[in-house]
C-alpha cells in the first residue's frame, strides 16, 4: 500500500485523476500554433461551433459607437482643457467651490480618457459611458436652476443624448 493514498492508489492512479490544466498553462509544445486574434471596434468575429469565423452584421454599430466614444472625450478634453476660464465662470455662476469644480473635472477627464481606452478594452466603456452621462445630467440640471438660455443646455444635452447612445450599445451588443 502506498503511503498518504487511500484505499492502496498509487502515484499513477493520482495523476491520472487530475483535472486537465488550464490552455495558458500548458507545455508550449501543446499550444496552439494560431496566432492570437485581436478583437477591435472595427472587427467583430464570433466563433462558430465548426471553429471558423464568423461575421456578426454589428461592425456599421461598433464604428458609429467608437466614434460617438471618441466626440464625447475630444469633447470633454477640449472643454476641460482649453477653455478652462468659461468652465471655472460657470461654476462660479452655479456657486459651487473650486474643490466642486477640480474633482468633476478630474472625474470627467478620467471618464472621458476611460471611453478612449474602451476601443482597447470594451469593459470600460458602459461605466463610463453612465458616468458621463450623470454628469451630463447635472449639468442640464444646473442650466436649468440658472435659468440659462436654451442654447446653452444644447451642447450638453447633446453629449447626454451621446452618451445614452454609447452605454445602451455597450450593454445591448458589448462594444
Amino acid at each position: 500500500m502506498a503511503r498518504g493514498f487511500p484505499n492502496g492508489a498509487d502515484c499513477a492512479d493520482a495523476a491520472r485523476r487530475l483535472p486537465e490544466p488550464h490552455p495558458a498553462r500548458r507545455p508550449a509544445d501543446t499550444r496552439s500554433r494560431e496566432p492570437p486574434r485581436v478583437y477591435s471596434a472595427s472587427y467583430a468575429y464570433r466563433e462558430s461551433a465548426a471553429g471558423a469565423n464568423r461575421f456578426t452584421g454589428h461592425e456599421p454599430m461598433r464604428i458609429t459607437v467608437a466614434f460617438a466614444q471618441l466626440v464625447i472625450a475630444c469633447s470633454v478634453f477640449f472643454v476641460w482643457v482649453t477653455r478652462l476660464s468659461n468652465v471655472e465662470r460657470e461654476f462660479r455662476e452655479y456657486h459651487l467651490s473650486d474643490i466642486v469644480r477640480n474633482l468633476v473635472g478630474a472625474a470627467k477627464i478620467a471618464a472621458a480618457t476611460l471611453l478612449v481606452a474602451g476601443l482597447w478594452f470594451p469593459a470600460l466603456v458602459f461605466p463610463a459611458a453612465v458616468t458621463m452621462g450623470g454628469f451630463m445630467v447635472v449639468a442640464q440640471y444646473y442650466h436649468f436652476k440658472v435659468r440659462h438660455p436654451v442654447v446653452k443646455y444644447v451642447p450638453s444635452f447633446a453629449l447626454l443624448v451621446l452618451c445614452a447612445y454609447v452605454a445602451v450599445s455597450a450593454y445591448r451588443i458589448g462594444v
